[in-house]
């Protein structure tokens, strides 16, 4: 028979087993290359690369890091998306977006997305990044918004009849 105590030393340890096999799998090596790094923002004090607005809302912001460990910052996810798709950048790019609500850093090409006119974003384009479909399609009902992809945010916020964001911003 089996005691509480040692059952919840079991549970425990388990637990934290669990925890940290996730957390090493996040930074083993794929095919051997390098471990994929998350983007280093520093909020408050960069620029984004497309409108030049201060970064200080991680929610919003997006970034990419190239082949080479470049990085790439941008306070509003409309920003990357068009930069992305205007620039043609590369497969090999990693693309980071933050969860709206935990503002953890996602894959943007797995990630999805909402854009809404009732979204409030830095450049107004009204696009915030969930972790997966079920959580886009809560919550784009929820603002009377729509879902997309990282493929087709382009195309949706250059539609003609999307409002265009206001600029002068970066003062």
């Amino acid at each position: 028979m089996v005691t509480r105590r040692a059952f919840l030393a079991t549970v425990g340890s388990t637990g934290v087993a669990a925890a940290g096999l996730a957390v090493g799998v996040k930074f083993l090596a794929i095919d051997g290359e390098a471990a994929p790094m998350e983007p280093a923002i520093h909020y408050g004090a960069e620029t984004c690369e497309r409108c030049r607005m201060v970064i200080d809302d991680a929610r919003f912001a997006a970034a990419w890091i190239e082949a080479d460990g470049s990085e790439v910052h941008f306070d509003d996810i409309g920003c990357a998306a068009l930069e992305a798709s205007e620039r043609g950048l590369p497969l090999d790019a990693r693309i980071f977006v933050h969860d709206l609500s935990s503002e953890v850093w996602l894959d943007a090409r797995t990630a999805r997305y909402v854009q809404s006119a009732t979204l409030r974003t830095p450049m107004a384009y009204g696009v915030v990044a969930v972790f997966d479909q079920a959580a886009a399609d809560s919550l784009a009902h929820k603002l009377q918004g729509q879902t997309a992809r990282w493929e087709d945010l382009g195309t949706l916020l250059t539609q003609p009849e999307r409002p265009q964001p206001h600029s002068g911003h970066g003062s």
